[in-house]
């Protein structure tokens, strides 16, 4: 069960048993990244997304199933696995972060930017607090593609564990590729940069198995306002 963000890859027709499951995380307030994958029927691509994803894509491939629970816990397997009975498919199941976030990154390198989108939410009305540093970069990126200019209180912790408290900086740049033109310099890239009195500080995601060893700092909480 996840808690702040889930990221699937599976079959179109397998959504259906996935359904409830999607509905109430959404309900939860976890913010869900679908990518349903081939076989792709009409009904499918009729699917109504915002009802199950926040963001929603689908890509005609024969990928194999990826289910990640908060980038922790979750299910790697075959094309097949979820249809029923089955022979030689396979299936991984794991809840250590260093794997979750291995197979986090063969998704949004390899498969995720295959996808044609079907569904973007709307972004969080503002002011909104995150705990969560890819939930709040991807909301950024929205509001951002809207044309809004974003302030932010946020505490980050440095490489040495130094934590440090900014209020009412400027976000000066959203680095993700989750959501529209990707603004990343790499696939696993998901941070936020601001400018503070002590220069720009980028910070990443600390919820995963990979430090922020790019940006230098991680994101422990971060609150976006309207500049």
């Amino acid at each position: 069960m996840a808690d702040h963000e889930a990221l699937l890859v599976v079959p179109a027709p397998e959504i259906e048993h996935l359904r409830t499951a999607l509905a109430d995380a959404q309900e939860r307030g976890v913010f869900v990244y679908l990518l349903a994958v081939a076989p792709l029927s009409a009904d499918a691509l009729d699917e109504e997304w915002g009802r199950i994803a926040d963001v929603a894509r689908t890509w005609d491939a024969t990928a194999p199933v990826h289910v990640i629970a908060d980038e922790t816990r979750g299910l790697m397997g075959a094309h097949g696995v979820l249809s029923g009975r089955h022979g030689e498919e396979y299936a991984l199941a794991f809840t250590q972060r260093e794997i979750g976030s291995g197979f986090f990154g063969n998704v949004v390198a390899n498969f995720w930017p295959m996808g044609e989108d079907r569904h973007v939410t709307e972004p969080d009305p503002l002011p909104a607090t995150y705990d969560h540093l890819r939930t709040a970069a991807t909301n950024a990126a929205l509001h951002r593609a809207a044309g809004r200019d974003l302030l932010a209180d946020v505490t980050v912790t440095g490489l040495d564990s130094s934590e440090r408290t900014y209020e009412r900086v400027p976000v000066v740049e959203v680095r993700q590729g989750l959501v529209g033109d990707p603004t990343n310099d790499f696939p696993m890239e998901n941070s936020l940069v601001f400018e503070t009195p002590d220069g720009r500080v980028s910070a990443g995601n600390t919820q995963g198995g990979i430090r922020p060893f790019y940006e230098g700092y991680g994101a422990t909480a971060v609150t976006l306002y309207s500049g």
